[in-house]
């Protein structure tokens, strides 16, 4: 039995770690899922005041994203400068390709102000698996 409580806690630090997951939370952001990602996208397509990010490198962006996503490379020294130039008053929808990356992603958010940030679990693998569409 202390076999199996010892395996299940490392399964847990394992999952945790392998998805992005950590203690960090935040008021200002929020983890949500690629089905609440869809309807907050359908509910705020095309206002001023919402903004999808990929922060996927750009050729992974070209290869498929989603429609009217803005790309900015995590893995790019620029990153957070470049978050720096954007309006920190807007909401912003986050992903990358499973969640890893967004999930890394949200204490810089955080630590610039951001007003409001979804980080989108599962990324675009559980998007597209989910029979959602990317676009090139």
């Amino acid at each position: 039995m202390k076999i199996l409580k010892l395996l299940f806690s490392l399964a847990l630090v394992l999952h945790v770690s392998c998805t992005g997951g950590s203690a960090f939370t935040n008021e200002n952001i929020s983890n949500i899922t690629v089905d609440e990602a869809y309807r907050l996208i359908s509910e705020k397509a095309g206002r001023a005041d919402f903004v999808i990010l990929d922060i996927r490198t750009p050729g992974e962006y070209l290869s498929g994203h989603i429609e009217g996503a803005v790309n900015i490379d995590y893995s790019s020294p620029a990153f957070k400068d470049d978050l720096k130039k954007l309006d920190r008053s807007l909401e912003y929808l986050v992903y990358c390709r499973s969640g890893n990356r967004s999930a890394r992603a949200m204490p810089v958010f955080s630590e610039l102000g951001f007003k409001k940030v979804y980080n989108m679990t599962g990324g675009t693998v559980e998007w597209f698996s989910s029979g959602k569409k990317l676009v090139k």
